[in-house]
């Protein structure tokens, strides 16, 4: 539940208006695909490695310390808390590039082997009117939907984003 959370409050931390959580099940009732996905400020290419470089290390640290308190992270490892039941996550993101005012995409891909290591695809022009990020989960494991629909799971994201939200 916290690490959804995490990709919840991460679009919340990009200036999303609207987060969703997407997902297909199997017939053993297993998640076989999710997805959170965003329509916040995307992630800025230029700023990739200050964004992913670091375990640990946020660059949402230092607005949070100055005098933010919209910012949910800070800590620089939500990004990596699909750890918890996918062995990759993978970005699909579109910024407004602020030189050249073009909406900009690119994806990021993380391995849970691997997480001090991101790839990434060239940035390309986007189609897509708006700016947000995407996140898809591939290697699940432990997930069923079950999960997703529980009495549990519902209450723990209404005491978790109830209060922003409101």
């Amino acid at each position: 539940m916290q690490a959804i959370a995490e990709f919840i409050w991460n679009g919340f931390d990009a200036g999303a208006t609207s987060v969703h959580i997407d997902f297909d099940t199997n017939e053993l009732d297993y998640i076989s695909s999710l997805s959170v996905t965003d329509n916040g400020e995307g992630i800025n290419r230029s700023t990739i490695d200050e964004s992913f470089g670091s375990f640990m290390d946020s660059m949402k640290r230092v607005d949070f310390q100055k005098t933010s308190s919209r910012l949910k992270g800070n800590k620089g490892k939500g990004r990596f808390s699909f750890v918890a039941f996918s062995g990759l996550a993978r970005w699909k993101t579109c910024y407004r590039d602020p030189e050249s005012g073009q909406a900009l995409e690119y994806s990021i891909a993380v391995k849970s082997s691997s997480k001090d290591k991101f790839e990434f695809d060239d940035i390309s022009i986007s189609k897509e009117p708006g700016t947000g990020t995407k996140v898809s989960f591939y290697e699940l494991f432990d997930v069923t939907a079950y999960s997703f629909s529980s009495p549990g799971f519902i209450n723990f994201l209404g005491q978790e984003f109830g209060w922003f939200l409101f």
